[in-house]
């Protein structure tokens, strides 16, 4: 079974009102640990880069398209997951999601429930498999959340408080003791027509991990790599669109 969930890092969201309990730190996907305080500073309080922004709303409708890559101990596995989220008449939210990876392994599923906010993650523990069965009911729910949980998560790790302005620098310090992790925003790029601010990380010129990071919003992009440089995760951006909301719904799916 292929989960693009990383390493442990998403919940099964088998009840409807759990939430995500994704990695907040890179420790949990990459062989150097660090941490969410700048060097030789409290840690920062968040900037609205720290949840769930603009690009993905759960309260409206819109269709999603992240490519992942996923790799561990065990193995990797990397494709894409589609996520089409849908406001019905009653108000209630239809979320509809394929997984599928390269090597064939295709599923898909849906589920509905109420959504009150766009940070409420709640729906995705509803969705089952086409296939109905409980291996394929967890695979669904954790790799849906999975890019959405990961990116919001290591944003608010990795960027939140910063200011994103090209040639801006900060300092991570590492849970080891070991030397800080050197952060610069390098330039600016278009993520699935989205404006970014390309944030990369480096220790003694190897490079960490990479985000794309629009203003006041959740990274679009992310990679962290294993310290002989090959990917150890990522998640990309590559398509959103608006779905035309259902006929008699109300103003909030607009």
């Amino acid at each position: 079974m292929v989960v693009f969930a990383g390493c442990g890092g998403v919940s099964s969201g088998d009840d409807p009102g759990e939430t995500t309990t994704a990695a907040t730190t890179a420790a949990a996907t990459t062989d150097e640990s660090t941490s969410a305080t700048t060097a030789g500073t409290p840690t920062p309080t968040p900037t609205p880069n720290g949840s769930v922004g603009p690009w993905f709303d759960l309260t409206r409708s819109g269709h999603y398209e992240f490519a992942v890559l996923v790799s561990d101990d065990t193995g990797s596995a990397s494709g894409s997951t589609v996520i089409d989220v849908r406001r019905e008449s009653d108000g209630n939210v239809t979320v509809a999601s394929t997984i599928e990876s390269t090597d064939g392994t295709r599923v898909s599923g849906s589920g509905t429930g109420p959504v009150v906010d766009p940070h409420d993650f709640s729906v995705f523990g509803r969705l089952e498999s086409e296939s109905g069965t409980a291996e394929n009911d967890t695979m669904l729910r954790q790799s849906t959340l999975a890019p959405i949980a990961i990116l919001q998560d290591l944003t608010d790790s990795f960027v939140g408080g910063q200011e994103l302005r090209v040639g801006n620098t900060w300092q991570l310090s590492r849970a080891d003791g070991a030397a800080p992790v050197d952060v610069e925003v390098v330039g600016t790029e278009t993520v699935a027509g989205i404006d970014c601010y390309r944030v990369v990380a480096t220790v003694g010129g190897d490079t960490l991990w990479e985000m794309s990071v629009p203003e006041d919003d959740v990274a679009t992009h992310l990679t962290l790599y294993n310290q002989d440089g090959t990917q150890r995760m990522n998640f990309e951006l590559v398509e959103r669109s608006q779905i035309p909301p259902v006929v008699g719904s109300s103003s909030l799916a607009q």
